[in-house]
């Protein structure tokens, strides 16, 4: 016949070991999850594409906090080794603003792009 006093400690330690090895389970399974599917917001250009002003700024901005916005303008997909955005794009010539967001720990964001053209002068000459 079995010790009461050895079974009831035999089954604490079995439940026991099975609930923290749950929690350990699950605790790495939802970081992996979360670690796995976080995109970084792509980037948002504005003025949106089309004719501007010479002199017009470009702004790029990313809704994840405290990621780094990387950019091109001469038509080629931004990678890390791109300009860092930090101010406002001077926009005096026709060209193509392409950028991505990155940020430790994520995936990076698709690649947003922008195109600009200067608008020509309309204004009214009496002849």
């Amino acid at each position: 016949m079995l010790n009461k006093g050895f079974l009831k400690l035999f089954i604490f330690t079995f439940i026991s070991f099975s609930i923290l090895s749950s929690c350990q389970f699950f605790s790495d399974e939802k970081k992996a999850a979360a670690n796995s599917s976080t995109t970084v917001a792509t980037p948002v250009i504005t003025p949106a594409s089309g004719a501007v002003v010479s002199g017009t700024e470009a702004n790029i901005t990313s809704e994840t906090a405290g990621a780094s916005i990387y950019y091109t303008i001469d038509g080629n997909n931004p990678t890390t080794s791109s300009t860092l955005y930090s101010t406002p794009i001077i926009i005096n010539s026709a060209l193509t603003i392409k950028a991505i967001a990155v940020k430790d720990g994520m995936t990076n964001s698709s690649i947003s792009s922008g195109q600009y053209t200067i608008a020509q002068d309309t204004a009214f000459t009496p002849s």
